[in-house]
């Protein structure tokens, strides 16, 4: 009796490479760059700190030059030092906000992120505690007279300096998400597929 004959069976895999040919998938891996230079950066930083701290201490030396009767030496130096604890504070945090971006690996950027959420809490300790000088207390219409212009300052200071503190924030904590590749920290975008490949796709997580 004759052998019966059964066809080959033939892989879809199979098929599809001898019918349309090998697909050769590659993976490139090409380094982009930062978002900006880390030198823009840093210069941005300096410029808005040190900007509110100009307004502070104009503001601040206006009062002073203008002084108002009926204020002990005691009472202006209590309003004195609280003003020195923010001109410290904003320099410290400047300082530092540089020194974070510049020594930091990338892959560390959250201890920046933490860091600059935190210190908003001493600004908002100080503001309570400048405020609360002009709204209670002893001679409060002469220490508004006295620190008229500092008071006033305090609306475009403020929201300069809680405006910077977001922004540096928000970029620890994008950096901090980006995925650094090999030793440094310079960032890759990994291409699946060749040039002409259907399904080239771009994965930066």
């Amino acid at each position: 009796m004759p052998l019966l004959k059964v066809p080959e069976l033939i892989s879809p895999v199979s098929h599809f490479k001898s019918t349309i040919g090998l697909i050769k998938e590659e993976v490139i891996i090409y380094p982009i760059k930062k978002p900006f230079e880390i030198v823009d950066w840093i210069a941005g930083v300096i410029v808005c700190y040190d900007l509110a701290l100009f307004i502070i201490l104009v503001s601040l030396g206006i009062d002073i030059y203008s002084r108002v009767d009926g204020l002990s030496e005691s009472e202006l130096d209590s309003c004195m030092y609280t003003m020195l604890y923010v001109l410290i504070h904003i320099i410290i945090v400047m300082i530092l906000i540089v020194a974070l971006t510049i020594l930091l690996p990338q892959r560390h950027f959250k201890i920046g992120y933490y860091f600059t959420i935190a210190q908003n809490f001493l600004l908002v300790f100080w503001i309570i505690q400048f405020n609360k000088i002009f709204i209670s207390g002893n001679k409060v219409n002469k220490k508004r007279k006295q620190f008229i212009f500092t008071i006033f300052a305090q609306i475009v200071a403020i929201p300069l300096l809680f405006g910077t503190t977001y922004i540096c924030s928000q970029v620890f904590l994008q950096f901090s998400k980006l995925r650094p590749e090999y030793d440094g920290d310079d960032l890759y975008e990994v291409i699946y597929g060749g040039e002409d490949s259907s399904t080239k796709k771009i994965d930066l997580s």
